[in-house]
């Protein structure tokens, strides 16, 4: 039993071919050749890269986990301490700390674009994700659709000629 992709779209989806997105025909396709349609998306996207992205990624792994944020505080903490009362009389930046503020300022003024750039490629990952989860839900869905169909068939007919697999099912 030869199906085409004509064939599975009319008789599952109630459409023309025509009237199929290009992620809809690969779905039938694939259940045509019965081949997966999955796929490693963290290596597709690793291959696409730069230098800059994964550093941009490292930092913002970095600069967003407790342990740096701990961190920051004890060498805040170091940083006040240290000029208060251990150099007090040979302060390095006494007391409103304008050299700390400016190195906090600078610290916030490059951490933040890189971690939104970090951001914006983890978005740009889910959308990959997500269209390849709608493509592997796709299958698995019309095939259920087509059982619940034939099941149908096979009830309302009330005959013993219904057959226990799927109409639709191509044979082996």
């Amino acid at each position: 039993m030869n199906k085409t992709i004509e064939d599975l779209a009319s008789r599952w989806l109630k459409r023309k071919p025509d009237g199929l997105s290009a992620l809809e025909s690969r779905v039938l396709q694939s259940t045509l050749e019965r081949t997966t349609i999955s796929k490693d998306t963290n290596k597709a996207v690793a291959f696409h890269q730069t230098f800059g992205d994964r550093l941009a990624d490292t930092i913002a792994r970095i600069g967003g986990s407790w342990s740096f944020i701990l961190a920051f505080i004890g060498f805040l903490i170091l940083w006040t301490a240290g000029n208060v009362w251990l150099l007090s009389s040979a302060a390095f930046d006494p007391y409103p700390f304008i050299f700390l503020n400016l190195v906090l300022s600078m610290v916030a003024a490059l951490q933040a674009p890189v971690i939104m750039m970090a951001q914006n490629r983890q978005t740009e990952r889910d959308r990959i994700d997500a269209a390849h989860d709608y493509r592997l839900i796709s299958r698995p869905r019309s095939r259920s659709w087509r059982y619940t169909k034939s099941s149908t068939n096979c009830a309302t007919a009330r005959s013993s000629a219904c057959e226990t697999r799927s109409p639709g099912w191509p044979s082996r």
